[in-house]
């Protein structure tokens, strides 16, 4: 009968001469060493990973950090990216305790920023997996594009004169006059009350001072 382990043995001894390397070197079991024998990853894996390596390199900010680096509060930099059409608010629901009952729970509804489509693919925004205390979490990570976009619209509004209330109001009431609406359709569309849409009207009359659209 053949000595199978000597032939075994010998064959092992050939490959290895011929540059092969032993199989008891558990990377190349694996394939952690073999760039071939890795599953390929989704666009969306590829898309996660790439934003991490960006996040750990420092290049992408939260919201949070990008409103902390302009000193502005998380909600007023949510509202700016939406104009930029990076997120968009969505209204979500969370349980809380009452006060007059802690055994009982009522709902808290409040506003989360979600990544758009166009952000994604205009590469303003990026959303990876972060690991919570229970399960993993959605974060928003801005990109160095869609920072150099957020700095570009605070400039843009910086530039920009402010309105007052006042002067906001007049400019409301003179567009919906432009546009044909009556005082009471004013009333209704802007919620001020009578007298105010009325004196407006009449300093707008006098003075000829409606604002063609």
């Amino acid at each position: 009968m053949r000595d199978f382990a000597e032939w075994i043995a010998a064959q092992r001894r050939d490959a290895i001469a011929r540059g092969g390397k032993s199989l008891a070197n558990h990377s190349l079991l694996s394939g952690a060493d073999d760039p071939e024998a890795k599953p390929k990853e989704g666009r969306q894996q590829q898309d996660q990973r790439s934003a991490w390596k960006e996040r750990v390199a420092g290049h992408c900010l939260t919201i949070s950090r990008l409103a902390k680096k302009h000193g502005l509060s998380a909600q007023k930099t949510a509202k700016l990216l939406a104009e930029l059409d990076c997120v968009v608010p969505v209204l979500r629901v969370k349980y809380v305790p009452m006060i007059c009952d802690p055994k009982q729970n009522k709902p808290q509804y409040y506003h989360s920023p979600a990544i758009t489509r166009f952000g994604r693919d205009e590469g303003l925004a990026l959303q990876v997996l972060v690991k919570g205390p229970r399960k993993l979490l959605p974060c928003i990570l801005i990109t160095p594009r869609g920072q150099a976009a957020f700095s570009q619209l605070l400039e843009d509004k910086a530039a920009t004169p402010k309105l007052g209330k006042a002067a906001k109001k007049r400019e409301t009431i003179s567009r919906l006059l432009a546009e044909g609406q009556s005082q009471a359709a004013i009333v209704r569309a802007t919620g001020l009350p009578k007298q105010t849409v009325s004196r407006i009207v009449k300093t707008i009359t006098d003075q000829n001072a409606l604002v063609p659209f």
